[in-house]
């Protein structure tokens, strides 16, 4: 099996309210130093340990509005994200009110960075947008339609929304492949039981996120739709064959990673025993992380 390290470069790790976002990079290749890099380089250099680890963390945010837990997040722990909830947000100008003011405290505390801000629109039953904004499908129904551009569209449209609340980072779509009807948890939010229509959809989807400059973070790697429990309740476990996980759930994620176009990826709180027996889930095991 092809490592996803390997495949990724050099990957950064965050936990997102206990789920890791992978960021991976291209391979490195010997070449002159761009204008941007070599800001970020400076930046890095003057950063502090503490800092580097803040902007690792996308946290939880209470309320609907700067309050000050958010404030010392940014200010004393320099967390390098928030994600909103569907309890974060009333309506539209509530939300840009929200997103302006904790981009204001990020720009103005002594690390400087903006703030990755994210949320979960999957459309269908997962979507988090306020109620005046356009309803879409879930990624089951639009696999349906058998049309990738449509895919494409329903990308574009999700980004345009985001963008315009102030949003930079949604945590999808969903990449899962749902071959076990008992599944609780994802369902219509997969595009299906097809491992290979799920990554052609999945790609269109992922390189119109990224032309409309919104960062899409697939989910959840290695894959959680195969388990028949609820990973917010309890630790699934997948007891499939390694040579099956990699045949049916990594399917899409490798698509993903080799054609460069997955900024970020989150992680599954699901156990895999043919890919690490320590009994850890895929967020905290460092043979799947690291090592698939």
């Amino acid at each position: 099996m092809t490592s996803f390290a390997q495949c990724a470069g050099s990957v950064l790790c965050a936990f997102a309210l206990g789920a890791g976002a992978l960021v991976p990079s291209a391979p490195r290749i010997a070449r002159a130093q761009t204008a941007d890099e070599a800001r970020v380089d400076a930046l890095m250099t003057r950063m502090s340990l503490e800092q580097k680890i803040g902007q690792l963390l996308l946290v939880f945010v209470s309320g609907r509005e700067l309050s000050p837990s958010l404030q010392r997040s940014i200010d004393e722990y320099h967390v390098g994200g928030i994600v909103l909830f569907q309890d974060n947000i009333s309506d539209s100008l509530q939300t840009v009110a929200l997103i302006n003011a904790a981009q204001t405290a990020a720009i103005l505390a002594n690390v400087g960075i903006p703030l990755f801000v994210a949320v979960d629109q999957e459309g269908g039953t997962i979507s988090r947008m306020p109620p005046n904004a356009a309803l879409f499908p879930s990624q089951m129904a639009l696999a349906a339609t058998r049309d990738l551009d449509m895919a494409e569209l329903m990308a574009r449209s999700h980004a345009a929304q985001l963008k315009a609340l102030g949003f930079n980072m949604n945590l999808a779509p969903v990449l899962d492949v749902n071959d076990n009807p008992d599944n609780p948890v994802i369902g219509t939010r997969s595009f299906g039981s097809d491992p290979q229509w799920a990554a052609q959809l999945g790609g269109r989807m992922v390189k119109a996120y990224k032309d409309s400059n919104i960062i899409a973070v697939v989910k959840h790697f290695p894959g959680h739709g195969n388990a028949a429990v609820d990973s917010h309740e309890a630790l699934p476990v997948v007891r499939k064959s390694a040579e099956e996980i990699d045949a049916v759930e990594l399917a899409p994620f490798k698509q993903m990673v080799w054609t460069g176009d997955a900024d970020a990826v989150m992680t599954a709180h699901v156990a895999f025993p043919a890919l690490d027996d320590s009994g850890l889930p895929a967020t905290l095991s460092g043979k799947i992380l690291g090592g698939v």
